[in-house]
């Protein structure tokens, strides 16, 4: 469950991710907020981490965070939107959000990503979800 079979990075993105599961289980249960949390930390940050592994030739370090590459961030972005504000709000019978509200939380999303500190996007995604998520639908 590591990157590099290192075992402290299971205090890191795996004790976290677990950690925010059990929360938004306990918390916020079938909510439109959790699914789109859920879209954007388990399928698109998950899945981006894949993706930048394996394909990923451009890489890029902001500040603080950790290295990452384009590719990893791009498909991360766009598996975790489609998962998140269209797939999973749909099956738990909610409206799907604009296409509008969709751009900026992805936009809002990939900057949070992409400058958290090291390995602690798995907390800075859902934070910033939650508070922007109101904000952006009142912009929209």
């Amino acid at each position: 469950m590591t990157r590099h079979s290192n075992p402290s990075e299971l205090l890191y993105g795996p004790l976290h991710f677990a950690c925010l599961m059990v929360l938004l289980g306990l918390k916020m249960f079938m909510t439109e907020e959790a699914a789109i949390i859920m879209g954007a930390v388990g399928i698109g940050d998950g899945m981006g981490a894949l993706i930048g592994m394996a394909f990923g030739r451009y890489e890029y370090k902001l500040p603080f965070s950790a290295k990452k590459t384009i590719e990893g961030s791009v498909f991360g972005v766009f598996l975790g939107t489609i998962f998140g504000c269209i797939i999973y709000p749909a099956a738990l019978g909610y409206s799907i959000m604009s296409w509008k509200e969709i751009t900026i939380l992805s936009l809002m999303v990939t900057a949070v990503e992409a400058g958290s500190l090291g390995n602690f996007d798995n907390i800075a995604l859902p934070i910033a979800i939650h508070y922007g998520l109101d904000s952006i639908k009142a912009i929209a």
